[in-house]
């Protein structure tokens, strides 16, 4: 029998390497940004929000290495900061870069991405409790 721990690592590796993803995303978006010709009206806040998004993004990226990893432990307040800081800093500055295209968008996507977040951690812990009530 498999213990939790050895259940969740596939999991796990596969959400890393989405966090990963989205940090290059976000890392690419700046880049292109400030490499582009300036035609946007609003350009320089998606700059700074996704500039400074960067940091906490890529620390949650090496706490999760060193916590999971390294130190066993499931949880950390300070990596649950760092991602928190780190998509809410990246998520405004999406908004903010919609903002030049509508208000309406930027201000549906604020409010959307809360909303998903939420079904996500309801389906996901619903799931979670179906699999291993057993255990």
């Amino acid at each position: 029998m498999q213990t939790t721990a050895e259940l969740l690592q596939p999991t796990h590796e596969r959400v890393a390497k989405l966090h990963g993803a989205y940090t290059a995303f976000i890392a690419a978006a700046v880049i292109s940004l400030i490499s582009g010709d300036g035609h946007l009206k609003f350009e320089g806040w998606p700059i700074c929000l996704w500039t400074l998004s960067l940091p906490p993004l890529i620390a949650f990226l090496l706490l999760d290495y060193i916590v999971r990893e390294r130190q066993r432990r499931a949880n950390s307040a300070v990596r649950g900061l760092m991602l928190f800081l780190g998509y809410s800093l990246s998520n405004f500055g999406t908004a903010a870069l919609l903002v030049n295209f509508s208000w309406i968008a930027a201000g549906l996507y604020l409010v959307i991405i809360p909303l998903c977040a939420l079904f996500v951690h309801e389906v996901s812990g619903l799931g979670w409790y179906e699999n291993f009530k057993n255990f």
